[in-house]
């Protein structure tokens, strides 16, 4: 049980990419890492991983084995997937997103699951607190939505003036709305009390996208937030719209590294 936590704790440390190196004594064991995301396959986040645990000692072929569970943009196949890699035995779950967490959670209590990102998962229930979040739940905050008016703030800087702004979500069913609903109250909150409207467009498919962003330059909105979700990760070109397309003075913030590099602020 010793070796088990101190494994889970490296592959916690392996998702912040820490640079100093931690001691690992080669394992006779080989630990078994369940690895439950709503894509369709690898990115570079996911390499990014890998090199993180070898770097702490732990490498695929001699002392580990991850096994890939892709939902394929399918949320209602991450439940079914959880519980597969429960039936395997593996030694820790990771997740990737509010939804593949819920339903990891769903599939074990006792299992170690390791969020790589959440918006904010004492809002969404996953912690009870960051300080201790209890269970067999621990992992990454981005503090998405404790960041909504600071990310409001920053913007008006930018654009200048007290000019609409546009938040682009991804609308979802079932308890994984939850996050969307907190990101959309938060930011609206903020707009309300800094005197600045925020036109809200959610979107489930990307057929969507060019709807929103019509409703966006109805508004004259001058400033995109886009929440990071599976969808718009998938629709990267979308972060660059308004800024690459529709106007060159508006501006736009992500929550995520694919849209920073996309053409969005972070």
């Amino acid at each position: 049980m010793k070796e088990r936590r101190r494994f889970v704790s490296h592959a916690g440390a392996a998702l912040l990419f820490l640079s100093r190196p931690l001691f690992a004594q080669a394992q006779a064991k080989a630990y078994r890492i369940g690895y439950l995301s709503p894509r369709a396959g690898k990115e570079a986040a996911d390499d990014a991983f890998l090199r993180g645990m070898e770097e702490r000692g732990y490498t695929v072929g001699r002392n580990l084995v991850v096994e890939y569970r892709w939902a394929g943009n399918d949320l209602a196949r991450l439940q079914p997937l959880a519980e597969e890699l429960v039936r395997l035995q593996i030694d820790v779950i990771v997740t990737a997103t509010t939804a593949g967490t819920r339903a990891a959670m769903a599939a074990t209590r006792t299992i170690p699951i390791v969020i790589a990102a959440s918006a904010d998962p004492v809002a969404a229930g996953l912690v009870a607190t960051l300080g201790r979040p209890g269970g067999n739940v621990t992992g990454i905050s981005l503090q998405t939505t404790d960041l909504a008016r600071k990310r409001v703030q920053l913007l008006r800087e930018v654009v200048g003036e007290a000019s609409p702004m546009a938040l682009l979500a991804e609308r979802v069913s079932g308890p994984a709305q939850g996050t969307t609903r907190i990101l959309v109250d938060e930011t609206s909150a903020a707009g309300k009390q800094l005197g600045i409207r925020i036109v809200v467009r959610e979107i489930a498919e990307p057929d969507e996208l060019a709807a929103a962003f019509l409703a966006f330059r109805t508004e004259h909105a001058k400033a995109l937030i886009v929440q990071a979700s599976p969808l718009t990760i998938r629709s990267r070109r979308a972060h660059g719209v308004l800024t690459g397309v529709t106007a060159p003075d508006r501006r736009g913030r992500s929550g995520s590294t694919p849209g920073v590099r996309a053409g969005g602020a972070r």
